[in-house]
C-alpha cells in the first residue's frame, strides 16, 4: 500500500478536457483505442459560459458521427463573448485507429511527465443521473481553477471497468470525483453497483485506481446517503484501503438545497484536502443523487387471440420490481390490464393478495416474494378479443400504510389516501383565524397544509388500531425553533419538532406505561425551508430511530412496548389532546405505518421517490381460422408406387400458424385405372 504524504498543491490553469467513455471498448481489457479525431482549441475562462453543445452528447448511442468537421457542436453559444472551446476524445472501437493504438499526438502528450501532471483532477459523471445535462453544465462552469478532465460514464455497461480503463492513462492525480446515484452502502456506476457486497469482485481494479493518484490524492464520491450507516462507512473504508487514498462520501441527501440536499461529503476516511467540486454553481439543478423504487418491464409484447402471454425471466420478458438497495423491503405492487385478466405465478411468501385472476391484482410482500410471483405472470386476453391491450405495473412503499395525508385542494382537506382509506382527518381551528387551509407550494410542487401555530391541526378519530410497530413521517416547513408536534398517535407516540426544554432538537418519543422514552436528533429546524422528518419504532428489535431528510440522526434501544392508555384520538400538527404544541408553518405528505420502515425506505420517502410505474403495450393478433391453399398441387403416381402427402405437396399460408401446425382433411378420392 502506498503511503500518502500530504503536500502543497500548486494552482494551475488549463483547458477543460471532456471525454465520452464508449462502452464497447470499456468492456475490453485491452489498452483503449482512442478516436483520432481529437479537437484541440484554446479555452478562455468565462464564469457565464454554458457548454450547451457539448452536453448534447448526453446519452448518445454512439460517438461514430463526430468528426473534425463537427467542431461547432462543442462550442459555446454565439453570444457568450470569448471563444470557448474544449477538447473532446471519443473512445470508439470502430475507429480507424486499432484497439491499443494511441494517436501519435496524444501518445507523445501522455508520455511527457510534465504534460501529464497538467491534468490534476478527473471527474467521472454517470449518464444515468436524471437531468444530468444541466448538472454537468453547471459543474463545468466552475472548472477554471484547475486542470480537469470530465468523463461521461455510459449507464449501459459496468462503470468500475470504465473508470479503471480511463485511470490507467493517468498518473499523479490530485483527486478523482465520482458523481452518480447512491444509497446506503452503494453507488451506481454505469450498469453495475459498487457496494459492500460487490467490492470484493472489484479488488484488483480498485487497487489500479490508486496507481493513478499522487501520494496526496483523494477520491470524492457524490451520491445520496452512501455513508449513512455502518455498512456504507465500511465500504468507504475498504475503498480507501484498496486504493491507498483518502476517501470522502455523503451521509445524507446529495443535491439541490431546496429539495433537502447539499454537496457536503461528511464522512471521510483519511485527511481529504480536496474541496467538494460541486459545492457551488449547482443549485440550478433540482435533482437528487438517490436510488429509489423502480419497476422493470418490456415495452411491448405480442400474443394471439385466445392465447395466454407469459412474462418470465426464462422468456426474456420478465416484470420485476426493485427498490435499488441491497435489502429486501416490503413493497406494494399493483398490476392492471385491459381486455383480459392476470394470474400470478405464485402467492408463496406474499402477505396480501387481492384480485388474482382479475384485471387488477394487488400484492404486498417482500420484494423477493413479489418478484417470484411475477416470474410467470400470465395475461389471458378476453375470449375472442384481438387488438391493443395495456399492462400497467406500479410499485410503491404503501405496504402497511394506515394513514396518508396529501392535503390536496381538490379533495377534502383531511382525506386519507392510504390503501384502506379509513382514517380521514378533520381540519380544526376553532379559535384564532386563519383556519387550516391548503395552498400550492412551488418548492414542494404540490398543495400543502398551512397551520397558524395557535390552535390549528388535523384531528383523526382513533389511534390507528394501536399498532405494535409504528412509522411516523411527514414533510414540514416550520417558521420558528420552538416546541411543536408533527404527528401524535393517541398521545402515546409522537414526533416533537425542536424540543427546546430538553435541548434535544427534533425528537421522537413514546410512553411504555412507566417512562417517556426519547430518541433525539440533537438538530433543530426552523426558518430554513422544507425538511422530511420520520420516526420509526420496532417493538421486536427494541429499535427506535429519528430521521431528518432521510438521515438517521438518533437511535435508541428502549425495551418497553407502546402504552396506549393516553388520548383516544390522534392529531397532525399538534399534540393529540388538541391544544398543546401547535405547529406554525406548512406540512405535506404525512404518513403513518404499522411497521418500522427501513433506512432505505425512509430515504426514498425523503427524496419523494416512493412510487414507480411502467406500462407494457400488448398487441393481441386475430387468429386466422381458415387456412388458404396457395397452390393446389397434383400428385401423380405410377402403379405400385406410394407417396407421403405432407405440407410440401400442399402449399399453404396462414398469418399465425406454420405449415407443420396445419391439419389437412381429404374428403374426396379419385382412382384412375
Amino acid at each position: 500500500m502506498k503511503s500518502r504524504t500530504k503536500g502543497r498543491r500548486l494552482p494551475i490553469h488549463n483547458e477543460l478536457f471532456i471525454e465520452v467513455v464508449e462502452p464497447r471498448v470499456m468492456l475490453s481489457a485491452d489498452v483503449l483505442g482512442l478516436d483520432a479525431g481529437v479537437l484541440e482549441r484554446d479555452l478562455r475562462h468565462d464564469a457565464d459560459w454554458d457548454l450547451t453543445d457539448a452536453v448534447s452528447w448526453w446519452g448518445s448511442e454512439s460517438s461514430d458521427t463526430l468528426d473534425r468537421d463537427e467542431e461547432s457542436r462543442i462550442t459555446a453559444p454565439a453570444d457568450s463573448g470569448d471563444l470557448l472551446s474544449t477538447s473532446l476524445q471519443l473512445f470508439d472501437s470502430n475507429s480507424e485507429s486499432s484497439v491499443g493504438h494511441i494517436p501519435e499526438s496524444l501518445n507523445s502528450y501522455l508520455s511527457d511527465d510534465n504534460q501529464q501532471t497538467r491534468y490534476r483532477e478527473v471527474i467521472f459523471f454517470d449518464t444515468g443521473v436524471v437531468d444530468g445535462e444541466q448538472l454537468l453544465s453547471e459543474l463545468l462552469r466552475d472548472t477554471d481553477r484547475s486542470a480537469t478532465q470530465v468523463y461521461l460514464i455510459d449507464s449501459t455497461s459496468d462503470g468500475v471497468g470504465q473508470i479503471t480503463s480511463v485511470l490507467n492513462t493517468h498518473q499523479n492525480l490530485d483527486a478523482v470525483h465520482i458523481i452518480s446515484h447512491g444509497s446506503a452502502g452503494q453507488i451506481q456506476l454505469g450498469s453495475g453497483t459498487l457496494s459492500t457486497h460487490s467490492v470484493e469482485s472489484y479488488t484488483e481494479q480498485l487497487q489500479d485506481w490508486g496507481s493513478s493518484l499522487a501520494d496526496s490524492g483523494d477520491i470524492l464520491i457524490y451520491g445520496c446517503n452512501l455513508a449513512v450507516d455502518a455498512e456504507g462507512r465500511s465500504l468507504v473504508d475498504v475503498i480507501s484501503g484498496l486504493t491507498a487514498a483518502d476517501v470522502a462520501a455523503s451521509v445524507d441527501q446529495t443535491g439541490n438545497a431546496e429539495q433537502g440536499g447539499d454537496w457536503e461529503l461528511e464522512y471521510r476516511k483519511g485527511s481529504v484536502e480536496t474541496a467538494a467540486y460541486t459545492s457551488s454553481g449547482s443549485e440550478g439543478w433540482t435533482g437528487m443523487l438517490a436510488i429509489n423504487v423502480t419497476t422493470i418491464a418490456p415495452l411491448t409484447e405480442n400474443t394471439v387471440e385466445d392465447t395466454d402471454l407469459v412474462f418470465s425471466v426464462a422468456g426474456g420478458n420478465a416484470v420485476t420490481v426493485d427498490d435499488d438497495t441491497t435489502g429486501d423491503p416490503v413493497l406494494r405492487t399493483t398490476l392492471t390490464v385491459t381486455n383480459g385478466v392476470l394470474t400470478l405465478a405464485s402467492t408463496v411468501g406474499l402477505t396480501t393478495v387481492t384480485g388474482d385472476g382479475t384485471d387488477t391484482v394487488v400484492v404486498i410482500g417482500l420484494e423477493s416474494a413479489i418478484n417470484s410471483a411475477l416470474d410467470g405472470l400470465t395475461y389471458s386476453p378476453s375470449t375472442g378479443y384481438d387488438g391493443a391491450a395495456t399492462l400497467q405495473v406500479t410499485a410503491d412503499l404503501q405496504a402497511n400504510l394506515l394513514g396518508y395525508y396529501q392535503f390536496d385542494q381538490a379533495n377534502p382537506l383531511g382525506q386519507d389516501s392510504s390503501p384502506g382509506g379509513g382514517n380521514d382527518g378533520t381540519p380544526s381551528g376553532p379559535g384564532a383565524a386563519p383556519d387550516p387551509s391548503a395552498i400550492f407550494n412551488a418548492t414542494r410542487n404540490s398543495d400543502v397544509l398551512v397551520l397558524d401555530g395557535v390552535d390549528d391541526n388535523t384531528q383523526i378519530v382513533g389511534r390507528f388500531g394501536t399498532p405494535t410497530d409504528v412509522t411516523l413521517a411527514a414533510w414540514v416547513n416550520v417558521q420558528a425553533v420552538n416546541n411543536q408536534e408533527l404527528v401524535s398517535l393517541g398521545g402515546s407516540i409522537a414526533i416533537r419538532l425542536n424540543d427546546t426544554g430538553n435541548g434535544t432538537g427534533v425528537t421522537g418519543f413514546y410512553h411504555d406505561g412507566f417512562n417517556w422514552n426519547h430518541t433525539n436528533s440533537m438538530q433543530f429546524i426552523g426558518g430554513d425551508g422544507w425538511h422530511h422528518v420520520a420516526f420509526t419504532f420496532d417493538d421486536a428489535s427494541n429499535s427506535q430511530v429519528i430521521y431528518i431528510d432521510g438521515v438517521a440522526l438518533g437511535t435508541t434501544s428502549h425495551s418497553g412496548s407502546i402504552n396506549w392508555a393516553h388520548q383516544l384520538n390522534s392529531s397532525i400538527g399538534s399534540h393529540a389532546n388538541n391544544s398543546s404544541f401547535p405547529l406554525n408553518g406548512m406540512l405535506d405528505e404525512a404518513r403513518i405505518y404499522d411497521r418500522a420502515l427501513s433506512d432505505g425506505e425512509i430515504q426514498a420517502l425523503a427524496s419523494d421517490q416512493y412510487s414507480e410505474t411502467e406500462v407494457v403495450s400488448i398487441t393481441v393478433s386475430a387468429a386466422n381460422s381458415e387456412e388458404v391453399l396457395a397452390t393446389n398441387n397434383t400428385l401423380v403416381l405410377n402403379e405400385g408406387v406410394s407417396a407421403t402427402i405432407d405440407e410440401l405437396l400442399l402449399e399453404t399460408s396462414d398469418v399465425v400458424q406454420s405449415p407443420v401446425q396445419l391439419v389437412f382433411f381429404f374428403n374426396k378420392v379419385r382412382v384412375y385405372v
